[in-house]
């Protein structure tokens, strides 16, 4: 589960711009932005379990993040999403590039569903991994992705359709947040205030410490970590990226920035 909030060529400078609040059993260890050196120099944070990741950039300004999708199926997944993804963003150069690999890897089973989002300063995609694989090209704007997508004339049991009532309701109030962000920035703001204000967007609790909520609180999942990045694809040296362990309306986020060169 996760409610990932995706600008795209919304500022100037920072043409990506993401915050993914990440929800996950309670007790799942993650390490905060590393640098992974590969073909590319990538930075994301880690999963400890699977040692790969679900939100990152490289050296070349290429963006990749995934949610979940779930709709049923795939139980027990012999693949790793995780590293599927660090291993897209250590070897591939381009969204184009990135889009091809994972949906030739997608292709030969094994992967647990998702929604992966694909971008850098030229294209943005969102690809759904189901029972088929959609690929859809994302215009410039404010996009989320959370734990389901649906899509036509699909049919879902009674738990999913539970399931997309709670997402749908992060997912629209994440949008609606972001709507009036973007009112209040302009086109090419001070990257600390597009920061504060997605700091806000993470801590969210319109709905109370509830699934409901952007900050999502519940007995088994939590939200066990946010990330931010703000990718300047021109000048890959100049781009963000916070991270705050747990919920963020309780923990801090830290800046690791530095770590980017």
């Amino acid at each position: 589960m996760c409610t990932l909030l995706f600008l795209y060529k919304v500022f100037s400078s920072y043409p990506i711009v993401a915050l993914h609040n990440r929800y996950m059993p309670i007790g799942t260890q993650e390490l905060h932005p590393q640098v992974i050196s590969l073909r590319h120099r990538v930075y994301c944070p880690i999963d400890l379990g699977v040692r790969g990741t679900w939100i990152g950039f490289n050296d070349k300004g290429l963006f990749i993040a995934v949610t979940d999708q779930h709709t049923g199926g795939v139980r027990n997944p012999v693949k790793s999403r995780g590293i599927l993804i660090l291993n897209a963003l250590g070897s591939c150069g381009n969204a184009g590039e990135a889009k091809e690999y994972i949906v030739n890897k997608l292709t030969g089973g094994g992967y647990r569903k998702g929604n992966f989002i694909i971008a850098d300063e030229n294209y943005a995609y969102h690809i759904i991994y189901d029972d088929t694989i959609i690929i859809r090209e994302l215009k410039p704007g404010a996009h989320v992705s959370t734990n389901i997508t649906l899509l036509p004339n699909m049919r879902i049991s009674d738990e999913v359709r539970e399931i997309a009532i709670h997402a749908e309701k992060r997912g629209r109030r994440a949008l609606e947040l972001a709507r009036e962000l973007i009112a209040s920035l302009g086109a090419d703001p001070d990257p600390e205030k597009i920061i504060d204000g997605l700091k806000t967007i993470a801590r969210d609790h319109t709905y109370g410490e509830t699934i409901d909520s952007i900050c999502l609180h519940d007995s088994y999942w939590t939200t066990s970590s946010s990330t931010i990045v703000l990718l300047n694809t021109k000048n890959v040296k100049k781009s963000r990226i916070l991270y705050c362990y747990g919920n963020p309306c309780k923990g801090r986020f830290n800046d690791y920035s530095n770590i980017i060169g």
